[in-house]
Formats: C-alpha cells, sequence, structure tokens
C-alpha cells in the first residue's frame, strides 16, 4: 500500500516529491568557517581560552567549534591600509610605521603595506619584507587625496588565499572621496570577511559626520577596534594598543549545518569565561 502511494504522488506532483528528496539529502550536512576573532578581558589579551570555553551561533543555531590557533600556533598576517594623505600632519607616524614593520619582520610575521592607487611604489607586497617600507612611506605622502572605500576593499583582498591570523590597520585622517554608495559594499564585504579591521584615525578638518561613521561601522561589523583621537600625537598609544590586540587574536573554525540554500549566516559568539570578549566578523557565508 505504501509503495503504490508513493508512485501515485511521484505521478501527480513529481516536484514535491524532489523537493522533499532534496531536502532529506541535506540533512546532516555540514558546512566549515574559519575566521580571526579578537579574545579579549578589559581589552587585554586573555590566554587559556579553550575550544570548549567558545559558544558559536549561526542564525541563531549552536555550530560546533572545531579549533582554536592562537599567537603560539598560527602565523600572524598583518596589512596596513594607510591613507597617504595623513602622513602629511602626524609627526612621527611614518616612524610609528617603520617601526611596526621592522617589529613584524622580527617576529616572523608576514605584513603588507598599501596606500592605494595602481602604482607599485604605493605597496608593500607580503613577500617583500620591510626594507622597502621608508620608500613607500615617502611616496605615499605625496597623494593629496584618497578614495578609502577603495583602499579598504584592495587591501581586504591582499589576504586571499592566506592561512593565519588575519589582522587589517587602516591608518586615516578622514579624507576620503568614496560617496555613501560606495561605502555600502565595502562594509558588507568586511562584515562577512573574517578579518578584524583596526581602525587609527586623528581630527582633522577632512573628517566629516560621514566619515565617522563609516569608520566606525567598519571596525564595529569586522569584529575590530576603533580609534579616532583628537592629537595625532596620540596614534602612538592607540599603535601600542594595536599591538596587544594581535597578541589576542586567534583563527577559530567552526561547523554549522547547511540550511538548504540560505547564503547569509548571522553569527554570535559568547565565552563560558567570565568577562572574556570574543570580538569577530558579523556575518559568514
Amino acid at each position: 500500500m505504501t509503495l503504490r502511494i508513493l508512485a501515485l504522488a511521484l505521478m501527480l506532483f513529481p516536484s514535491v516529491v524532489a523537493a522533499v528528496a532534496s531536502s532529506l539529502d541535506n540533512v546532516g550536512e555540514y558546512e566549515a568557517s574559519e575566521m580571526t576573532v579578537l579574545i579579549t578581558v578589559r581589552n587585554q589579551p586573555v590566554m587559556g581560552v579553550r575550544v570548549d570555553d567558545i559558544r558559536v551561533r549561526a542564525n541563531g543555531d549552536l555550530a560546533d567549534v572545531t579549533g582554536l590557533l592562537g599567537p603560539n600556533d598560527a602565523p600572524l598576517l598583518l596589512g596596513v591600509a594607510i591613507a597617504g594623505p595623513a602622513l602629511n600632519n602626524a609627526p612621527n607616524l611614518r616612524e610609528h610605521l617603520i617601526e611596526l614593520s621592522r617589529k613584524a619582520s622580527a617576529e616572523g610575521d608576514d605584513l603588507f603595506i598599501s596606500a592605494g592607487g595602481q602604482d607599485p611604489e604605493l605597496m608593500l607586497s607580503w613577500d617583500e619584507g620591510s626594507d622597502r617600507v621608508a620608500t613607500v612611506l615617502d611616496r605615499a605622502g605625496s597623494i593629496s587625496e584618497c578614495h578609502l572605500a577603495r583602499l579598504v576593499l584592495s587591501a581586504l583582498k591582499q589576504f586571499d588565499e592566506k592561512s593565519g591570523r588575519k589582522i587589517l590597520v587602516v591608518v586615516t585622517d578622514g579624507r576620503d572621496l568614496a560617496s555613501r554608495t560606495e561605502w555600502k559594499p565595502v562594509l558588507e564585504v568586511a562584515a562577512q570577511s573574517g578579518i578584524p579591521i583596526l581602525v587609527a584615525g586623528y581630527e582633522s578638518e577632512r573628517l566629516t559626520g560621514r566619515a565617522r561613521r563609516n569608520l566606525n561601522h567598519l571596525s564595529e561589523v569586522s569584529g575590530g577596534k576603533g580609534y579616532i583621537v583628537s592629537d595625532p600625537g596620540m596614534l602612538k598609544m592607540v599603535f601600542g594598543h594595536f599591538g596587544r590586540l594581535t597578541e589576542a587574536s586567534a583563527v577559530l573554525t567552526f561547523q554549522r549545518e547547511k540550511e538548504g540554500s540560505k547564503p547569509i549566516y548571522r553569527l554570535r559568539m559568547e565565552s563560558e569565561l567570565p568577562e572574556v570578549v570574543i570580538r569577530h566578523s558579523r556575518i559568514v557565508r
């Protein structure tokens, strides 16, 4: 009797039967995700957090956390996207960035710097080391304008096909030629990049309310942190804090059950440990 009912259903409602079969095929299927997170207590790095201490929810459902690799287990990939004009009115910013590159090189970390544009003199690629940093920064300082949205998007693409703890630092005085509509897709990419973005900005006559909101949103949706200081001389303190955040970074891997063809999963992460905060990208596909 059951076989005859199934045969009749197949003849009368073939599309329905196919849809049911497809949904049954997806039961128990999982997709793996990987992203860099920042694990802190009162904005300081915390060690000793284990896989079992972290809860990840994707669209409200618990995901299976499968790995957590910290500074001792995964290399650091550090990108710096600097708006060239920011160098002009910030004493010692050039020296801070050179010192940052030297430290990354000494510790065996990978580094790239982008100041925008297609000119190779405005970029330091992953495999060049720190020898050309001063040259790149000197060339960047001659730029009078910046399309910040394009700069950020281009910098995020530099992490493609790379593995490790990924962090992007954005340095700006707020100068930006990008429109609101041009920023929207950049913020969407940042939200699902799995790369915390650390924003170091300083007050200038070019820092508009819209630019401030875009920068705050950029760091927030990516799971990073942002500071806009009143005096560019305070950037040294900001970079010091960013150094501690890189020490708080870890590669988190987890599995989530597929939800049919739904492409977007909104994430929420929590720790079982008191006062521990996990900063992370808001979305995963």
